[in-house]
């Protein structure tokens, strides 16, 4: 079959009856050199200059370039090479980059294609222009290991995902996300639906829960399966409470303690399953019964060792989608936003410990790894979004016991019962009171040196604190109890190398307003621990933009007073305040109480301060962990 040469697109192609083929430089140069004719594709070809007669050949190569961009999410590649201050397009046919060119009437053949074709072969990229944002990560994973594509991505152009046809429209939330969130939200659900992974990484008190929760109540309208939740225990029924609270159409099961289920069959009559790490290591073969439709981490950075029993079996977890939640996405080296990244992109990040070894834990290496993260994670600061935020941002912490914090508990419960009940004093719950501050308090461990494994409250406050730390800001810390003061103080100084402050009582007067202003001064993370009957009036503590009430006032104008040592005039940040409470206990009573903006204190005692609200009695003598 005889055929002919043309110019096509800027590259020499042969026109046959049946369409048009692109030969191979090794095809062109070979009909140049013949004699006669050759068959190429099994079309008879002479020398192209007999088609084409302006044609030259040169005698010099010319480089493939790639760049990658994206406009409007949609991303591109496009291989070119330059020549005379031009860029000149190369074209791909059936997945293979055409490996010369023609440019101004001369031929160049393209000396560096093979080491490009490799590379689309394995991301299977087989055409130049729109490719999928899976196919753009993997190309840019390539670029870390050997440069070679022009990456002119804006990775914040992500964030800047279409308002039209949001699916926040009609996912019936009972709340109204802050601008911010709407953008955490769509961008997460974009990422979702790109890649099935993506790390929301908003700093502390940003909302983060609220943000997952809508993406929850959007995956179950698609009804593709129940979701996981793994959390820190200490957060466990916060996610149940906040899923009640913002989407109540989402069905919850807290998978954890003795009592947990062991039919893995029970997961699918529930939208959301939350289990904390430790019980996930413990199930995992039993909880890889079914795949999960997505796998929220919460606290993240719980599996930032590459070696831990928790980051290996939270990443061997069979599901579909990933997200990763964490405000400090980087705590301590490269391998800490590694591990992240293999968890929500596995078929990218296969080996993240090996490709850790890639690159320098410094600064160097945090640019190279940055320039990736900015694609995979999402991350705002309180200072970049603070026009949208209230002034102060009220955060509720419930908590649940452990089983051995709650079977003292219960010990404590059934002394009481066991007394005159007409004549309980509020002095009579106080040793309830100060167990749920900590164990440690009511009866010293001798052999436990670490007091977060004694009390999940005090976990929490120390994952709360270390955050804020990281933040480089202060906290005020209201405690009532010197013994409290005691333990803080010294767990503080071993923790974080911090020598916290404190104002309780026996602090002398003229000293109050010295500890006050040295704090303020402060340029450092510091931490200020107060009583909030010493400390609840008259200071002036602007410097901390954090208030923590590690436990509970009977009193509602007594933690307001506290609070406003913080939150008032010459506040120049968003203050956050933070109650921490276990749920099931006296203190969520006190937390109920406050809610309904009642003065308990002068509802319910006399003035033998005896309590004679049977009610009320009743309500704390049958409220119990477990």
């Amino acid at each position: 079959m005889a055929c002919r040469w043309i110019l096509k697109d800027n590259h020499l192609a042969i026109s046959m009856a049946d369409g048009i083929y692109f030969p191979s430089a090794s095809n062109i140069v070979s009909a140049r050199e013949s004699c006669g004719n050759v068959y190429i594709n099994g079309c008879e070809c002479g020398s192209p200059e007999l088609d084409i007669p302006d044609l030259k050949f040169s005698r010099f190569n010319c480089t493939l370039k790639v760049e990658l961009a994206c406009h409007n999410n949609d991303f591109t590649l496009s291989p070119y090479v330059e020549k005379n201050g031009n860029r000149w397009s190369v074209i791909l046919c059936q997945g293979k980059i055409i490996d010369s060119i023609v440019v101004e009437n001369r031929w160049f053949f393209i000396s560096n294609v093979d080491e490009f074709q490799e590379v689309f072969d394995e991301v299977d990229v087989t055409s130049s222009g729109t490719i999928s944002l899976s196919q753009y990560l993997k190309l840019k994973k390539f670029n870390f290991e050997r440069p070679l594509f022009e990456d002119n991505v804006d990775s914040y152009s992500l964030l800047k995902t279409p308002n039209d046809g949001s699916p926040l429209n009609g996912l019936g939330l009972n709340a109204t996300l802050y601008p911010y969130q709407k953008i955490g939200f769509e961008w997460m659900a974009f990422m979702l639906e790109q890649t099935h992974g993506c790390i929301l990484g908003d700093e502390m008190g940003l909302g983060k829960t609220l943000q997952i929760i809508a993406i929850l109540t959007l995956e179950k309208r698609f009804d593709r399966g129940p979701a996981l939740v793994i959390a820190p225990i200490s957060l466990l029924d916060n996610w149940v409470n906040e899923c009640r609270k913002f989407s109540p159409t989402l069905k919850t099961l807290i998978h954890h303690g003795s009592d947990r289920t062991g039919y893995y069959k029970t997961f699918m009559d529930y939208d959301v399953v939350i289990t904390s790490y430790s019980t996930l290591c413990n199930d995992i073969h039993f909880m890889n019964m079914i795949c999960w439709n997505i796998v929220i981490l919460d606290e993240a950075q719980n599996i930032k060792n590459f070696d831990s029993e928790r980051a290996e079996k939270c990443k061997a977890i069979r599901r579909n989608q990933s997200i990763a939640v964490t405000g400090t996405p980087f705590e301590n080296h490269i391998s800490d936003v590694l591990s992240l990244l293999e968890f929500i992109q596995p078929n990218i990040f296969n080996n993240a410990k090996e490709l850790s070894e890639q690159y320098s834990d410094d600064v160097n290496g945090g640019k190279q790894i940055a320039s990736f993260l900015s694609t995979l994670m999402i991350r705002r600061v309180v200072t970049n979004v603070s026009n949208d935020l209230p002034a102060k941002v009220e955060i509720n912490q419930p908590i649940r016991m452990s089983r051995e914090e709650s079977e003292r508990y219960i010990s404590y419960i059934n002394e009481i019962k066991q007394g005159d009940s007409e004549n309980i004093s509020i002095g009579m719950f106080t040793n309830l009171r100060m167990f749920c501050t900590h164990p440690f308090i009511v009866s010293p461990e001798k052999n436990e040196k670490d007091p977060c494994n004694i009390s999940v409250k005090y976990q929490r406050l120390c994952e709360i604190m270390q955050n804020i730390i990281d933040c480089g800001e202060k906290v005020l810390i209201f405690t009532s109890y010197v013994k409290m003061f005691e333990l803080m103080k010294t767990d503080f100084i071993n923790r974080w190398k911090i020598q916290a402050s404190e104002i309780n009582g026996s602090t002398p007067i003229e000293e109050r307003q010295k500890i006050v202003d040295a704090f303020n001064a402060s340029d450092k993370s510091e931490i200020l621990l107060l009583n909030p009957r010493a400390a609840g009036v008259g200071l002036n503590i602007t410097g901390a933009n954090h208030v923590i009430h590690y436990n509970l006032e009977w009193n509602p104008s007594l933690e307001a007073q506290a609070t406003a040592r913080s939150y008032r005039n010459g506040q120049k940040k968003n203050v956050f305040v933070y109650r921490l409470y276990y749920q099931d206990t006296i203190e969520e009573i006190i937390q109920n109480k406050l809610d309904e903006k009642k003065d308990i204190a002068d509802v319910i005692v006399t003035e033998s301060n005896t309590i004679h609200n049977k009610k009320l009695i009743s309500e704390i003598l049958n409220k119990l962990p477990i």
